[in-house]
C-alpha cells in the first residue's frame, strides 16, 4: 500500500490568479488543488501542461495573455491525429486550452523562455473540450534561433488548444511562453487601404494581418481562390501600359491580386492574381494600367499556408518585354559595346531552341536579341565575362549568320566560359567564332535557367581581331555638312542620312568585302530603316538634290540593283542568289567609280508629304 505525503511547495501566479500546489511524494511531480476551468496541471505533469489533450480543458486552462510557465518534463508524444498533420511531430508534448479574450491576431512564442529546440502548434477547439481534430491553425519549428513563433487570427470567445514541445524526442525543459492578441495592421480590412506614392518599392507587414472576407472568391487566383493574411493598398496610375505588382527579391511566400479600386472588391472582379511566379515563392500580378485610374491591391499569402506572415517589399513594375525579346525585332548594335542587356521581363521564345553544341540544356530561356555587322574579317569575341549587374550569373549565348530570326544551326554556342577562360564568373558566356568583314550575324542571348523568376542582367562585348574592311567611302550626309539640307530641317547624324519617322539620327550605308572585278564579295549594308522595303541602286555621278524625306546622291546613269526586306530595319544587298554588285550594276572597266544609295519607305508620314527616305550614299572605286 502506498504511503502518500502531501506538502505545500508552491504557489504560482498566472494569468493574474494565484495556484496552490502540491508535492505527490510517490511521483514527485506536482498536482493541482485549483478547480477545473482555471490554469492547472494535468494528470501525472506539473504546472505547466497537460501531457494528454483531453485533460488540458479541465486542468491548464490559460486565463488572459501575458507569460505562463511550461515543463514537458515527464511528457510523452502524442499521436495522430492530436499532431499537425503537415509538419513533423512535436515531441514530448503539453497541451494548454485557452479561451480568446478578444479578436485579434494572437501570437504565441517560446523565444527566450525556452533553452532547447521547440516546436509549438495552435489548434481550433472544434470538438469542444475533447481533443482537437482536422488540421491546425498554426505551426512552427525555428522562428528565433531554434525557439518558435506562431502567428494565427483569433475571435474573442473561441477556444483554442495550444501545443508545446520539442524538435528531439527525449528532449524536455521547463521554461515559459508568452501568449498575446496583437492589433491588426490599419489596413488589415479592405476599406482602410494605405495610399501608395510611387512605383516603390513599398514596405508591408504581413505579420499580424488576419484574412479577411473579401476577395477570397477570384478564379483568377487559381485553385485556391483566396488570400490569406490579407492587407490592402491603393496605387494610381501615372502613365498607361502594362504593369505588374511584384514581390519578386523576397523571401516570403506571397499573393498578390489586383481590382479596380472604388471601395472593397465586389466577387470575381480581380484584374489579376498570382501566387507563385514561375518556379519561385513571390508573385508577378500583371495588369493593364490606364493613367489616372487607381486600383486596389491585396497583398497576403495562399490560403492554405499557415506559417505565419512576416515583411518584405514590393513594387509596381513595367513589366513590358524588351523591343529585342523577339528575333523579328533584334536590336542592332555596332562596335564593341559594352551592350547592355536585362532578361527581368524578358519571354522565352520558341527561336533558337534545341542547339545540340549548347549543352546538356538547349533552351535558352528569357532570350534577347541583336544583330551586328562585321567591321574586319577575323576572330570575333562575343563575351559578358565580368560584366554581370546582377546576382544570377548562368547564360548562354549562340551566334547565327544573317540578320533576324535563325534557319539554320548556330556557328557557336556557348553556356559556361569556365574559370580557364573567365576567372572570375565561370558561369558567364564566351562565344568565339570567324566572322567576314561586312557580314551580318544575329547574337541570341539568354538564360540558362528554365524558371521565369531568374533575372539576369549586364552587358556584353563584341570584340573583333582581323582585317578591316576597305571598300569604298561614304559621302552625303544628312547632318548638314551636304550641299543641300535635309528637307525639312530633319537632320540626322554625322554619317547617316537625313532623319526618319522612326530614327532620328537617320539610316546608314556602308560598304564591306572586296570591291574588285576578279573577286567581288562587295556586300552593301543599310541599317537603321523601318522594317520595310528597301531599293538598292547604283549612279555615275555624285548628287545633293532634296528628295522625299532625305536627299538623293547618287545620279547619273542609274541601275536598280535589288530590292530587299528590312529585318530589325536591317538589310544588304546582295544576298544569297543574288547577282554581285559589279555585275547587277555592269561595272566592267577597273577605276570606274560607282556611286550606291538605299531608298526606303518611311513608317508614317513624317516630313514631307512622300513617305519615303534615303540613306547617306557611298562611293566605291572598282579595283582590276
Amino acid at each position: 500500500m502506498k504511503q502518500h505525503l502531501s506538502l505545500l511547495v508552491a504557489a504560482a501566479f498566472v494569468g493574474g490568479m494565484a495556484h496552490a500546489q502540491k508535492l505527490d511524494s510517490d511521483s514527485g511531480v506536482q498536482k493541482g488543488l485549483e478547480a477545473p476551468g482555471h490554469y492547472g496541471m494535468g494528470s501525472s505533469l506539473a504546472a505547466g501542461g497537460s501531457d494528454d489533450c483531453s485533460s488540458a480543458a479541465a486542468s491548464n486552462t490559460l486565463v488572459g495573455t501575458g507569460t505562463f510557465p511550461v515543463n514537458t518534463v515527464g511528457a510523452t508524444t502524442g499521436a495522430a491525429p492530436a499532431q499537425p498533420q503537415t509538419p513533423a511531430t512535436i515531441k514530448n508534448d503539453v497541451w494548454f486550452y485557452w479561451v480568446a479574450p478578444t479578436t485579434g491576431n494572437a501570437r504565441l512564442e517560446t523565444c527566450g523562455g525556452a533553452t532547447v529546440d521547440t516546436k509549438v502548434a495552435a489548434w481550433l477547439a472544434n470538438n469542444g473540450t475533447a481533443c482537437p481534430s482536422g488540421t491546425n491553425l498554426a505551426y512552427n519549428d525555428d522562428a528565433c534561433a531554434l525557439q518558435s513563433r506562431i502567428n494565427w487570427s483569433v475571435t474573442a470567445g473561441t477556444a483554442y488548444f495550444l501545443q508545446v514541445g520539442a524538435y528531439t524526442e527525449g528532449v524536455t525543459y521547463s521554461g515559459t511562453f508568452t501568449l498575446n492578441v496583437l492589433t491588426p495592421p490599419a489596413n488589415d480590412v479592405c476599406s482602410a487601404p494605405v495610399a501608395l506614392v510611387g512605383d516603390g518599392p513599398h514596405p508591408y507587414d504581413t505579420t499580424l494581418a488576419s484574412t479577411g472576407t473579401e476577395g477570397q472568391t477570384e478564379t483568377l487566383c487559381g485553385v485556391n481562390t483566396g488570400v490569406g493574411r490579407d492587407i490592402w493598398f491603393t496605387w494610381t496610375a501615372s502613365t498607361s501600359g502594362q504593369r505588374a505588382v511584384s514581390t519578386l527579391g523576397g523571401t516570403l511566400d506571397t499573393k498578390v491580386a489586383v481590382y479596380p479600386s472604388g471601395g472593397c472588391p465586389v466577387a470575381g472582379s480581380a484584374l489579376a492574381c498570382n501566387d507563385d511566379y514561375s518556379a519561385s515563392a513571390q508573385s508577378v500580378a500583371t495588369f493593364t494600367a490606364v493613367a489616372g485610374t487607381t486600383y486596389l491591391i491585396q497583398l497576403g499569402q495562399d490560403p492554405t499556408n499557415t506559417t505565419a506572415g512576416g515583411v518584405g517589399n514590393f513594387s509596381i513594375v513595367d513589366n513590358t518585354p524588351p523591343a529585342n525579346d523577339n528575333c523579328t525585332t533584334a536590336t542592332v548594335i555596332s562596335g564593341a559595346g559594352p551592350f547592355p542587356f536585362d532578361t527581368t521581363w524578358a519571354t522565352t521564345g520558341t527561336e533558337g531552341q534545341g542547339t545540340a553544341n549548347c549543352g546538356p540544356n538547349t533552351t535558352f530561356s528569357k532570350d534577347l536579341w541583336y544583330v551586328w555587322t562585321a567591321s574586319t574579317s577575323g576572330t570575333v569575341t562575343v563575351s559578358n565575362c565580368g560584366q554581370f549587374t546582377s546576382t544570377t550569373v548562368d547564360t548562354k549565348i549562340q551566334v547565327f549568320d544573317g540578320a533576324g530570326c535563325p534557319a539554320t544551326a548556330p556557328i557557336v554556342c556557348n553556356d559556361d566560359a569556365t574559370t580557364t577562360v573567365c576567372a572570375t564568373q565561370g558561369l558567364a558566356s564566351v562565344a568565339v567564332f570567324t566572322a567576314v568583314c561586312g557580314q551580318t550575324y544575329t547574337i541570341h542571348l539568354g538564360n540558362y535557367s528554365t524558371s521565369a523568376s531568374t533575372i539576369t542582367a549586364g552587358t556584353f562585348t563584341v570584340t573583333e581581331s582581323g582585317s578591316p574592311c576597305v571598300a569604298g567611302t561614304a559621302y552625303c550626309f544628312g547632318d548638314g555638312t551636304a550641299a543641300v539640307a535635309c528637307p525639312c530641317g530633319n537632320a540626322g547624324i554625322a554619317g547617316n542620312g537625313c532623319a526618319s519617322s522612326i530614327n532620328a539620327n537617320g539610316a546608314n550605308l556602308n560598304g564591306s568585302g572586296n570591291a574588285s572585278l576578279a573577286g567581288d564579295t562587295l556586300v552593301l549594308t543599310g541599317s537603321g530603316m523601318p522594317n520595310s522595303n528597301a531599293l538598292y541602286f547604283q549612279g555615275t555621278t555624285q548628287i545633293a538634290a532634296a528628295f522625299g524625306d532625305g536627299l538623293r546622291c547618287a545620279g547619273g546613269s542609274v541601275i536598280r540593283l535589288g530590292t530587299k526586306l528590312n529585318v530589325a530595319g536591317t538589310s544588304s544587298y546582295p544576298a544569297a542568289g543574288d547577282l554581285s554588285v559589279s555585275v547587277r550594276g555592269n561595272v566592267t572597266t577597273a577605276g570606274s567609280v560607282r556611286n550606291y544609295q538605299s531608298w526606303y519607305r518611311n513608317a508614317a508620314a513624317f516630313c514631307t508629304p512622300s513617305t519615303f527616305n534615303l540613306t547617306n550614299g557611298f562611293s566605291v572605286t572598282w579595283a582590276p
